[in-house]
């Protein structure tokens, strides 16, 4: 999960932050308990004794056209590129050259 704060005071923010993890509710685990899955995603994970995880994110930014209308999806395809699709009945495809080794650090042998 990605999680984007804003911290005000007065009515003016103060800080901004961004926050990756397995848990996407800033809630307590019995809240959590209770919302096991959101779009079909778990909303926590756990850890047994001894057992370790590993966890892989990515980050991008890129500018988008005016009058852009929000994201419908975005693909990491195998060689590298980023595909942004935007949210609107035709719409513009946004294609970014990530290096040809991003998804085998994500994700592994392909």
């Amino acid at each position: 999960w990605i999680s984007l704060w804003c911290c005000s005071r007065e009515g003016r923010p103060v800080a901004r932050g961004l926050e990756f993890g397995t848990t996407g509710l800033h809630q307590p685990f019995p809240f959590c308990a209770e919302w096991p899955r959101i779009f079909g995603r778990p909303t926590f994970a756990y850890i047994d004794a001894g057992a370790s995880q590993r966890r892989a994110y990515a980050c991008f930014s890129c500018k988008v056209p005016d009058g852009f209308q929000g994201v419908r999806s975005v693909e990491l395809r195998e060689c590298g590129q980023i595909s942004i699709v935007e949210r609107t009945e035709v719409a513009q495809q946004i294609t970014i050259q990530g290096g040809p080794d991003l998804h085998e650090k994500l994700f592994g042998q392909s």
